[in-house]
C-alpha cells in the first residue's frame, strides 16, 4: 500500500438562501487521507494549456472530491499551498477501491 498522508480540503459552495437571508460562497474544511505523488512527464502534458508548467500532483485516496468537471472544484492544500483538483480516475476493483486524481496549483 502506498503510504498516505493528511491533507486539508477546502470544499467552496454555491451561496443560498438561509432563513429567508443571501448567504454568499461558504468554504468548508476537511481532511482526507492521500498519497501525494509526481506526474510523469507524459501525464503533464496531457494538462490544460496554460497549466502545463505549474506544479501539480497525483492524489490515490478512498475520498471522493469534486472536481472542474462539477460546478465547484475542491481545493487540495499540499505543503501549504493550494491545488485545484482538475480530474478523477476511478479505481472501483472491490481489492483496495480508491481514485486518482490530478491536482494543480492555482
Amino acid at each position: 500500500m502506498i503510504p498516505r498522508r493528511a491533507l486539508i480540503v477546502k470544499t467552496i459552495s454555491n451561496g443560498g438562501y438561509t432563513d429567508g437571508k443571501w448567504v454568499g460562497e461558504t468554504s468548508v474544511n476537511g481532511l482526507i487521507m492521500a498519497s501525494v505523488q509526481p506526474l510523469t512527464a507524459k501525464q503533464k502534458q496531457t494538462l490544460p494549456e496554460g497549466r502545463k508548467n505549474s506544479a501539480s500532483f497525483r492524489l490515490f485516496s478512498a475520498d471522493l472530491l469534486n472536481t472542474v468537471e462539477e460546478q465547484n472544484p475542491d481545493i487540495v492544500v499540499i505543503d501549504d499551498q493550494d491545488y485545484e483538483v482538475h480530474s478523477r480516475a476511478a479505481w472501483q476493483n472491490n481489492i483496495i477501491n480508491h481514485f486518482e486524481y490530478v491536482v494543480i496549483k492555482i
